[in-house]
């Protein structure tokens, strides 16, 4: 049985969308309300899948976490688990994350 502490740092890329998707073979005319809505249109029908915004950023950031681990059958295999938080000041909201892994080390 075996604890470890695990760090580093690196570079840290986020990208974001928000988008309103209009069902596939639906033929939708364009009227006032939906452009107030930020639809689009081509020949009088509405564009499906519309991007309404998207946005990238990049930042350095650090992660730092725990880990555990258990010889499971005969060596040198191993069960573990881990834990680790991520964060990178990125423009506007910072991102940060928890991520939980497990699973068989040889």
């Amino acid at each position: 049985m075996g604890t470890y502490l695990i760090g580093g740092g690196g570079w840290y890329f986020r990208e974001a969308s928000l988008s309103k998707p209009v069902p596939v073979g639906t033929s939708i005319t364009l009227r006032q309300d939906l452009l107030w809505w930020g639809y689009n249109c081509q020949s009088g029908t509405v564009i499906t899948n519309l991007t309404l915004a998207s946005s990238s950023s990049n930042s350095w950031g650090v992660n730092g976490g725990i880990g555990f681990t258990v010889r499971v059958g005969e060596a040198p295999y191993r069960f573990y688990v881990e834990s680790r938080y991520h964060y990178a000041p990125t423009r506007n909201i910072s991102t940060q994350l928890v991520a939980i892994t497990f699973g068989i080390r040889y």
